[in-house]
């Protein structure tokens, strides 16, 4: 058995997998730049290869089902701590049991998987209404600092909604951005250099929906807790109506 170290792309990643079932038998599959050397297994580098890693997405949407590449997929974009190789011991059951794996749900390797991914499937589903843009002038920029890697994710939402518009989804902790630029979608490294202010337009926007934010709220009915459980402390940096007032500290 050996460890399969990858470069940290979801293609690299079955192409570990495809070395698993045609080479030789993974003890682990890694991240090549965290990787730290095992007394008990040698390790190699495995160049993503794109025909290969087709070739088991292929292979277990015809054993298993669409869906269980949606959770494969969702937890390789998940923060969780070995992702890859909950990842490994879910794809290597898939293929075994079939469609017989929806009856598995209580298996150690199912319910790590289906926990990783439903965690993204949930930041995903608040940050489509947590994404607040700004105007730039030539285009509209928001920042995001999510747990989980869903920028890929958030691609069809945005785009469909904004489909004239030039915009910039920045996920600060990965330094990565979604850009639509009218064409197509892509994600491409990106650091923000400089302070970039809105135009005159947009703070006055910004000012005037914080006040609203503000004024509509009823003190006497104010339940911070609740509030938490809706909009979590940690995603409100980039949310304009906690900024400055109350609520965001509340």
């Amino acid at each position: 058995m050996i460890d399969y170290l990858y470069d940290e792309t979801f293609d690299g990643l079955l192409t570990c997998i495809f070395a698993h079932y045609y080479e030789e038998k993974a003890a682990g599959i890694y991240p090549e730049r965290l990787y730290q050397p095992s007394l008990l297994h040698g390790a190699r580098a495995v160049a993503a290869d794109r025909e290969r890693a087709g070739r088991v997405y292929a292979a277990l949407e015809q054993k298993a089902a669409r869906y269980v590449l949606r959770k494969i997929y969702y937890t390789f974009l998940s923060a969780v701590p070995g992702k890859e190789n909950i990842i490994l011991a879910y794809t290597v059951l898939a293929f075994r049991l079939g469609p017989r794996l929806t009856a598995c749900r209580t298996r150690p390797e199912v319910l790590a998987l289906e926990t990783a991914s439903d965690r993204v499937d949930t930041e995903r589903e608040r940050f489509l209404g947590f994404v607040r843009f700004r105007d730039m002038g030539r285009f509209l920029y928001a920042a995001i600092a999510p747990d989980h890697n869903i920028l890929p994710l958030l691609a069809d939402h945005f785009t469909d909604r904004l489909a004239g518009e030039y915009f910039m989804i920045h996920d600060t902790g990965r330094d990565t951005a979604l850009v639509w630029d009218k064409r197509d979608p892509s994600l491409v490294p990106f650091r923000q250099t400089g302070n970039w202010r809105p135009n005159e337009d947009e703070r006055l926007c910004q000012s005037l929906w914080r006040e609203y934010f503000e004024h509509i709220a009823i003190s006497e009915r104010r339940n911070t807790r609740l509030q938490g459980q809706f909009v979590p402390r940690r995603y409100r940096a980039h949310l304009t109506e906690f900024q400055g007032f109350g609520p965001a500290s509340g």
